[in-house]
């Protein structure tokens, strides 16, 4: 398998050595490796106990409300019950 880790670098905006890549390139061909055997396992191996969704209902707690004032209490750019910030968009 070959890994193009100029480009995987480029991706990341990393500035490897050329030691750096040798060793990222193979740590990185291993990694895919072994996902490649365990995709082949996985679809073969069935779970020795049952699997059970553990999940939670997803409820409110109003006690971890805060009231707009009080949200606003620290801060010095506030207007009309908001936080002022800097705008993110240029008017371009």
């Amino acid at each position: 398998m070959k890994i193009d880790i100029d480009h995987i670098a480029k991706l990341a905006n990393l500035n490897l050595s050329e030691d750096q890549k040798k060793k990222f390139a193979h740590d990185l061909e291993e990694i895919l490796e072994y996902v490649d055997k365990v995709e082949k396992v996985s679809g073969k191996v069935k779970p020795p106990v049952a699997v059970h969704k553990r999940t939670r209902p997803d409820s409110t707690d109003n006690n971890l409300t805060l009231a707009p004032e009080d949200a606003l209490s620290n801060t010095t750019s506030a207007k009309n019950g908001f936080f002022v910030t800097k705008g993110v968009f240029d008017e371009n």
